[in-house]
């Protein structure tokens, strides 16, 4: 329940008040392959984020990628770096994010990042609720 899944989360929304007031941005993802985390406890966090959510926030669901984006799936850091660097700098947040999890069988897939609330269709499209 969100209640639950709030309470897993070691940083409170609220603490990041004062972060996203003076204009900080701040790129959340979590891996759905993650064995110990439940999405629901991200999305209580993000829906505890309100506004800033839509202002300062881009969290995104990573299909196939784990915790921390280790493997199996990566997000390259870089790829990271640069997007939250053009959004401070220049004002722009990402389009979308990509990550690269390994296929069933072996080698690997590019799957799309969308921004929360919006999920992916058919592989390709992101879709607001």
């Amino acid at each position: 329940d969100g209640e639950r899944a709030r309470a897993e989360a070691r940083i409170a929304p609220g603490d990041l008040a004062a972060f996203f007031d003076r204009g900080g941005r701040a790129i959340i993802l979590h891996g759905l392959a993650d064995p110990l985390r439940a999405p629901a406890a991200t999305e209580a966090f993000a829906q505890g984020l309100g506004d800033a959510a839509a202002d300062g926030a881009w969290i995104g669901f990573a299909p196939g990628v784990e915790g921390c984006g280790v493997d199996p799936g990566r997000i390259e850091a870089t790829a990271l770096t640069g997007a939250l660097e053009a959004w401070v700098e220049v004002g722009e947040a990402p389009d979308g994010l990509s990550a690269n999890p390994p296929r069933a069988g072996g080698g690997d897939r590019l799957v799309q990042i969308c921004r929360w609330p919006a999920t992916l269709r058919d592989g390709a499209n992101c879709v607001a609720p």
